[in-house]
């Protein structure tokens, strides 16, 4: 299995997933010792042993950055 890409698995995690307009399952991400995984990489490119488990978690939001107006000194979203 080492040297079989990611992306079959993948699929099928986001196939259990209930899909409905708040849960879709582009909005969850798998996830290996606290590293998204990519599809087109393979069990040996994380070092994944027999027994392993991948978990589901759903996307975050990113933070949002905020910056200064020079102009009033006020923080902007």
């Amino acid at each position: 299995m080492n040297g079989i890409n990611l992306q079959g698995l993948i699929d099928f995690y986001h196939a259990m997933v209930p899909t409905t307009a708040k849960y879709d399952h582009r909005r969850w991400d798998v996830v290996y010792c606290g590293r998204q995984v990519e599809g087109e990489k393979t069990p040996a490119d994380y070092e994944m042993e027999d027994g392993d488990q991948l978990c589901l978690f759903p996307v975050t939001k990113a933070s949002f950055g905020y910056e200064t107006d020079d102009d009033d000194d006020e923080f902007s979203t």
